[in-house]
């Protein structure tokens, strides 16, 4: 059998051989460190996705979160195994089990849905090869998967439990179903495509910048079939596609109904159209927002995240394309445009990552593929094949490289496991701390230390006959509570009082991440609280945990302690 499938393989076309092996490779760089942190989790937003799964389980629905959330719906039929498999094995006996299970060791559920994006992720590369073997070249289409397979940035993504890489994955499938719209006019096609769309739309709601692409697929149709004018409003499988499109989103994304005026304020807020401001001191210095140009940010994101090389081919493939305006040049670039300029147009003083223009890399690398083999087609037919692939090692070594170097670093121990060790090690069980967080929950970019069970238990009071939601799942936590415990003052910055608040509550240690709101709105009171602590007596830097390339990841911890309760002595056990 083996000898079978090796012949088999030798028997493929070149191109093929090469995909799979991009394939392969693209696999390895994603599923590689999808372990990183656990079981603690630092990522700030893949806690959301899961939530809202192990949330709908239980019976409940968010409808508040509708700017993104499809995902979940993936995980919910996921933990819906994982559950039957810990039941079938003897983890758990109940749903009540499950949850503490989750609560206590969360590893199960984020390596599950991490692989998910991993894979989901792999798939999208074989999408942009699809697609451009469908439109344009196989030696084209080969690129254009490496270029997505060894982007940085994707690879990255697609180690996390988040909406970026499941939207852009599903807006590829709709736009492969709109480029055969414009070939053939298939009522499926019609339908594959709104449904896609649709379902990227509910992932993440700029997804929805597909349509246009959609809408231009069609008219591109009705105009080579001679249709008529009718056609371009009144064809029944634009009317259909419609249909599906709103029908399916809406089933997907109810909370759109319910939560549609507070929605578009959001939206109008974004891009400097609401009413809502927020009141800043004249003594505010500068958000980076104000003094960053978004177009330039967000290219040089690009830029980085393909390397030099990659990234100069890309804008060669813009220009190509849009000196071409083929049809297919239309359909993909109105997409990637238009969400690259979507994002550059905002005027949020925090709403702007590099994941935000993950949607356009695809695209970009279908078109920068097709432009380097246009390149490459002037090359001697006799020495053209070594050619490429001499060009196309030479172009995947920096970017393989560097994701292999940032998988790496994202398995070793991350600075605030050292500092919850350190807790656990040094501090006694009990001490009050300061630490960043809301109620019962603290960020996933600080030191994960536990909640003691009268910390909970308040919070459970708090909660008793008014969020039955919350109540369930604080008494879940008291049960699940194990390990050395503190009490801790968990602060989100819109809650942040002055240092006398603090120390006249006997706060004993200060846990802080001093980079953190550096590039924030809130960044002015944030600084004021470090300057505070830096200039008051009774408090010192006891600890400090730094990371370090190549062998720490995390951000700098330092925790403070106040000698002003106590005993005046510094904890250290270094």
């Amino acid at each position: 059998m083996i000898e079978k499938l090796r012949n088999q393989l030798s028997q493929l076309p070149l191109h093929t051989k090469l995909m799979l092996g991009v394939l392969l490779i693209a696999l390895v760089l994603r599923v590689w460190g999808i372990w990183f942190g656990l079981p603690f989790i630092y990522h700030n937003d893949e806690g959301n996705e899961v939530i809202r799964a192990l949330q709908l389980a239980s019976g409940s629905f968010d409808f508040s979160r509708v700017s993104k959330g499809g995902y979940f719906y993936v995980l919910f039929v996921e933990y819906g195994f994982l559950f039957a498999a810990m039941y079938l094995g003897g983890l758990v006996k109940t749903a009540n089990d499950f949850a503490i299970y989750f609560i206590q060791d969360p590893s199960a559920f984020y390596l599950l849905g991490r692989a998910t994006t991993a894979i989901l992720g792999t798939a999208t590369v074989y999408l942009a090869y699809r697609i451009t073997l469908m439109t344009f070249t196989p030696r084209a289409a080969v690129f254009s998967a490496a270029f997505v397979a060894f982007n940085i940035l994707h690879a990255q993504l697609s180690h996390y439990i988040t909406v970026d890489v499941p939207m852009v994955f599903l807006s590829m499938g709709s736009l492969l179903f709109a480029l055969r719209i414009q070939r053939s006019g298939s009522t499926k096609d019609y339908i594959f495509a709104a449904l896609l769309a649709a379902m990227a739309t509910a992932t993440k709601i700029t997804a929805i910048l597909l349509l246009p692409s959609l809408v231009i697929a069609h008219i591109f149709w009705i105009s080579s079939s001679g249709a008529g004018t009718k056609g371009y409003l009144l064809d029944r499988r634009l009317l259909l596609a419609a249909v599906v499109f709103t029908v399916s989103y809406l089933a997907l994304s109810p909370g759109f109904i319910v939560n549609f005026v507070p929605l578009m304020s959001h939206i109008f807020r974004i891009f400097g159209l609401g009413s809502e401001t927020i009141a800043v001191s004249e003594a505010s210095v500068m958000t980076m927002s104000q003094e960053t140009n978004l177009v330039l940010f967000y290219a040089s994101k690009i830029a980085q995240s393909t390397t030099l090389p990659v990234f100069l081919i890309f804008c060669g493939g813009l220009g190509y394309a849009l000196w071409k305006r083929t049809s297919t040049d239309y359909i993909l670039l109105v997409f990637g445009i238009a969400t690259f300029v979507f994002m550059a147009m905002s005027s949020d003083q925090q709403l702007f990552f590099p994941r935000y223009v993950l949607a356009c890399i695809p695209v970009f690398a279908i078109l920068a593929g097709r432009w380097l083999d246009s390149l490459l087609a002037y090359a001697p037919a006799k020495h053209a094949p070594a050619i490429s692939l001499a060009v196309f090692i030479a172009l995947s070594i920096a970017p393989v490289y560097a994701i292999a170097s940032n998988n790496h670093l994202a398995v070793q121990k991350d600075t605030r496991t050292f500092a919850k060790e350190w807790f656990d090690r040094a501090v006694p069980a009990g001490s009050k701390v300061f630490i960043e967080g809301f109620e019962g929950h603290l960020y996933q970019g600080t030191v994960p230390l536990n909640f003691s069970k009268e910390n909970l238990s308040l919070i459970l009071d708090s909660h008793k006959g008014t969020d039955k939601g919350k109540a369930r799942y604080f008494q879940l936590a008291i049960k699940a509570n194990r390990g050395k415990t503190f009490d801790l003052y968990s602060v989100s910055p819109a809650e942040l009082q002055p240092l006398d608040y603090y120390k006249a509550n006997e706060v004993e240690y200060f846990v802080i991440r001093p980079d953190r709101y550096s590039n924030s709105r809130m960044r002015r009171d944030w600084s004021q609280l470090l300057v505070e602590l830096a200039n008051d007596p009774d408090l010192v830097v006891i600890e400090r945990f730094a990371p370090e390339d190549e062998k720490t990841p995390g951000p700098l911890i330092e925790v403070y302690r106040n000698l002003g309760v106590g005993p005046a002595t510094n904890v250290s056990d270094n």
